[in-house]
């Protein structure tokens, strides 16, 4: 993509769909972590991305447990 913001590994990217017909957004949204970004030219980078919270990471709150079948 375009490095228009200055990517730096770290970074939490909050990525939002956006419907064009009716220029809002859609509700649908994820936050993602730069885990890396490969320059590709002066103006373009590959990011490496990775969920956030990242689920090994300390801190992080687990998923509540599946329900169970009877």
């Amino acid at each position: 993509r375009r490095n228009d913001r200055g990517f730096n590994a770290g970074d939490v990217l909050w990525l939002r769909e956006w419907e064009p017909t009716f220029e809002t957004y859609t509700g649908r949204e994820m936050r993602r972590r730069v885990t890396y970004v490969l320059p590709t030219s002066p103006t373009f980078v590959i990011l490496a991305l990775t969920d956030f919270p990242a689920p090994s990471s300390a801190g992080a709150v687990p998923a509540p447990p599946e329900p169970q079948q009877r």
